[in-house]
Parts: structure tokens; C-alpha cells; sequence
């Protein structure tokens, strides 16, 4: 189990104070007193990286981690954990193949209150279908440190890697899209939640984050087609030899259409293998890639 070691002038700011003390959670307060002791250390969380520009710096890296996150919930879960790398709830990990290990301390965070509007509030044009919010509540959030894989597809934490932060050549992303629609790929940019990306092979569906800079978007659809082409239908090549190949992939066709992702692939090739990991994967990764320029080309092709 990792240790919860405190960040830089945590101990000094008061920062590590658990949400609820140990006398707290043996009384079971109710919903308003755990609400009052999260707001507590909130606001003594505000106060500190406000007045320390040490401990004001150290949360910004983190908060870097946590964007899907509201910045109060991020406070909250630095404060009582400033070694968390991705948080969901218990249910959510159980979805993604992992469980919460036995005896883990859930990270108390906000959820707001959401009640249907009034039929007063409807007529005065409030959407019928969006929840109004009403209040705050307490609920458990838990870090991918705390739990432990239960399925042999189970969500593997890969540390975010550098953006690339750039436009990409001109009409690549197009010719992506039009690469994937003749694969049989439907592409939709949306919000996610922990990856920039995710190929759903039960109905062909490419998912990649939308708030990506264009170079960004290239490389993570590129990658995600990468998939749909070499892994569809393959249940015995392990996951780190998948993600292996896609990447490797991705980087060799989009460096020959104009894109270098070196940035951003090599630290990502690096999590997922050492170096002669990646050498056993070469020959896949160059028919990938190749296969990759061919749908890409033949697409063009057929637009002209």
C-alpha cells in the first residue's frame, strides 16, 4: 500500500487533518456535520495556498492531474491525500475491472444536491430534463493507488504525458477521420474522464477528448485507429504489447504524414515497456503503421 506522504508545507499549512476525525466516523455523524467538516477543511485549504506561494504552487501541479475534477474537490482530495494520481468512485472502479482493497480510507469530497425543476421553473424556460441543484453532500471518492486489478482488462494508470499543444498540419485531422469512417469507425469528441481517448470495439466507436489542441487530436484518433485495425477481435495479445504497438504506430505514420509526436509518444512507449520490450514489438508496429498510411491514402484517393 503507498504510504499518504504529506506535500511540501502540508504539515506546516495544517493540510494533512483528515476530513473526518476517527471519533467522527465511530458516531456516524449525520449528512449536515460531515458537510460542516469538509467546508471546515476547505476552507482552511483556501486559506493556505493563498498565503503560501510554496504550498500554492504544489497544488497547481497537482490540480494539473485531478481537470476533470471541481478545484474545491481537488483541494480536498490534496489535502487528505496529495499522493493521488486518479480518483473514482467505488462503483466506478468496479466497472473499470479493479476493486477497492480491503480496509482503504475513502477521500471525502462535494456532490451537489439535484432535484427536477418545478413546473413553475420549466415555464419560465428551465430545460425539463436538467437537474436543478439544491445544496452540497459528502461522498467517497478512492485513488488508483487504493485498489487492485480484478480483470485481465482492468483500467492501468498511465502517468499523463506532454501535450503537444499545436495545430498539426493542415487537413491531417480530416484525413483521419476520413481514414477511420472508411475503417468503419464513427469518431466523437466529448469530455472524458481519465484517458484522451478509447476505442469501443462492440460498435466500432472512436471516443477522443475534445478540449485536445489539434496536434493532440491527431495523435490520440490516430492512435485509437491504430487499435481498431490491429486489435479488433484479439483477445491474447497482452495489454502492454497492445498499447505497445498502437503508439508505435501512431508515431511512424503520423511522422511520415508530417507530425512528429515525439513528445508526447516516447514518454508514453517508456510507461508501457523498456527498450527491448518495445524492439520485440517492431515488426507489428511497422505493418500497423503501414496498414495505418494505407487507409489514410486510400481515403484521399477516393475524396479526389
Amino acid at each position: 500500500m503507498t504510504k499518504n506522504t504529506p506535500a511540501p508545507n502540508q504539515l506546516a499549512l495544517g493540510l494533512t487533518t483528515p476530513v473526518l476525525s476517527a471519533a467522527q466516523r465511530d458516531a456516524r455523524p449525520d449528512r449536515q456535520t460531515r458537510l460542516d467538516a469538509a467546508k471546515a477543511v476547505l476552507a482552511r485549504g483556501l486559506a493556505g495556498v493563498r498565503d503560501d506561494q510554496k504550498a500554492l504552487a504544489a497544488y497547481l501541479a497537482f490540480r494539473a492531474r485531478f481537470h476533470d475534477y471541481s478545484p474545491r474537490n481537488t483541494l480536498l482530495i490534496w489535502m487528505q491525500r496529495p499522493t493521488a494520481r486518479h480518483c473514482m468512485g467505488f462503483r466506478s472502479w468496479t466497472r473499470h475491472g479493479r476493486r477497492v482493497r480491503k480496509g482503504e480510507r475513502g477521500l471525502t469530497i462535494l456532490a451537489p444536491i439535484l432535484r427536477r425543476p418545478t413546473a413553475e421553473e420549466v415555464a419560465a424556460g428551465h430545460d425539463s430534463d436538467e437537474r436543478v441543484p439544491v445544496g452540497f453532500k459528502t461522498t467517497t471518492t478512492f485513488d488508483y493507488e487504493q485498489t487492485e486489478a480484478v480483470a485481465d482488462d482492468a483500467l492501468v494508470f498511465v502517468p499523463p504525458v506532454p501535450r503537444l499543444d499545436a495545430d498539426g498540419p493542415d487537413g491531417l485531422l480530416a484525413r483521419l477521420e476520413a481514414a477511420a469512417e472508411r475503417i468503419g469507425c464513427a469518431v466523437h469528441y466529448t469530455s472524458l474522464g481519465y484517458a484522451d481517448g478509447w476505442y469501443r470495439e462492440s460498435d466500432r466507436t472512436i471516443c477522443v477528448r475534445a478540449s485536445l489542441s489539434g496536434a493532440d487530436r491527431c495523435a490520440v484518433l490516430c492512435h485509437e485507429l491504430a487499435h481498431a485495425v490491429a486489435h479488433t477481435g484479439d483477445r491474447n495479445t497482452p495489454r502492454a504489447s497492445r498499447e505497445l504497438q498502437a503508439e508505435g504506430a501512431a508515431y511512424v505514420a503520423l511522422a511520415a504524414l508530417g507530425l512528429d509526436t515525439a513528445r508526447a509518444s516516447l514518454p508514453y512507449l517508456k510507461g508501457w515497456g523498456d527498450g527491448d520490450r518495445l524492439a520485440a514489438e517492431l515488426a507489428t508496429i511497422d505493418r500497423v503503421a503501414g496498414r495505418l498510411l494505407a487507409f489514410v491514402d486510400d481515403s484521399a484517393e477516393a475524396a479526389g
